[in-house]
């Protein structure tokens, strides 16, 4: 990583936490707003007219699979971005492998087509293009085994993956060295890898567009961006939570204080449960009644 890199990934770090922060004291004064209203019973009414409404048999069958609903999605969201973190994590450690093969993301279009110059793509019938953002399989392959016209994964001096066909063995005292090139390009690349460079070998084999999502992951970017969609769920779910066992713990107190049973609730009108609130009002927001209106989480 370079020092520009660092320096941006620092910047984007910084500002990734200031935004949690930010959102989690936007949060915290909204709880405590709510905490308050609810005390000096401001929402009382409106909480009791949600428990009729949502003890009608019909509305309480629909909320209870809408929040199954939202429970999954939350649950898939969160394991989708954790896998993605870890995988991110692991691939920056060289963990992800299957077997003896591996899955690679293509950053270019260098083997996205033929360039008219590079003739040898016609004169060979060599048609395993792949489009740029594909994810390819490369195999693992002794270098004995390596041809003219395989197209090869290997890193080049600043440890970067490219992705190229040989075009050219070169022999010499030194060892021997493959020229490559993309079928894409009109030059031979400076970089001439030898064995120890090279991943792997394209199977011919590729999955387009998925590339584009695994480059993102595997970036520094990327990770940043992860961890703080994990965190910004996670901090999502605490405070819905928090929210909901505080409507909850007003709406017990309000029913308990006006004796409403759950099959009274889905019949009684509007009238009937204002007047019953009324004559109860006083007793339900003095002090030893209203324990919300307290520092009670």
């Amino acid at each position: 990583m370079t020092r520009k890199e660092l320096l941006a990934l620092i910047f984007l770090s910084l500002a990734m936490v200031g935004i949690l922060l930010v959102l989690a004291f936007i949060f915290l004064r909204y709880l405590k707003g709510l905490r308050a209203s609810m005390g000096e019973g401001e929402q009382d009414l409106d909480l009791l007219k949600e428990y009729c409404y949502e003890a009608m048999p019909k509305v309480k069958k629909r909320r209870k699979a809408v929040r199954i609903v939202k429970k999954t999605l939350y649950a898939i969201s969160l394991v989708v971005v954790s896998a993605l973190l870890v995988f991110a994590f692991c691939d920056k450690m060289g963990w992800v492998k299957l077997d003896n093969k591996t899955l690679v993301a293509v950053a270019s279009g260098s083997m996205s087509k033929k360039n008219p110059s590079n003739d040898y793509l016609v004169t060979e019938d060599l048609n395993d293009q792949f489009p740029t953002f594909s994810l390819i399989w490369v195999e693992k392959v002794n270098s004995a085994d390596l041809e003219k016209y395989d197209v090869i994964v290997y890193k080049n001096q600043q440890g970067t993956n490219i992705i190229h066909r040989i075009i050219r063995v070169e022999t010499s005292s030194s060892g021997t060295c493959y020229v490559t090139k993309g079928d894409a390009n009109n030059t031979e690349d400076t970089y001439k890898p030898k064995a120890e460079d090279i991943m792997g070998r394209y199977t011919g084999e590729y999955i387009p567009v998925i590339g584009a999502i695994v480059l993102f992951v595997q970036s520094y970017l990327g990770m940043v961006t992860l961890i703080a969609l994990v965190l910004g769920l996670v901090m999502l779910d605490y405070f819905t939570n928090k929210t909901a066992d505080l409507r909850e713990a007003r709406i017990k107190l309000l029913v308990d204080a006006l004796a409403l049973s759950e099959e009274e609730a889905s019949t009684i009108t509007e009238e009937e449960l204002e007047e019953r609130y009324n004559g109860k009002k006083e007793d339900i927001l003095s002090p030893l009644v209203a324990s919300l209106k307290g520092d009670k989480d």
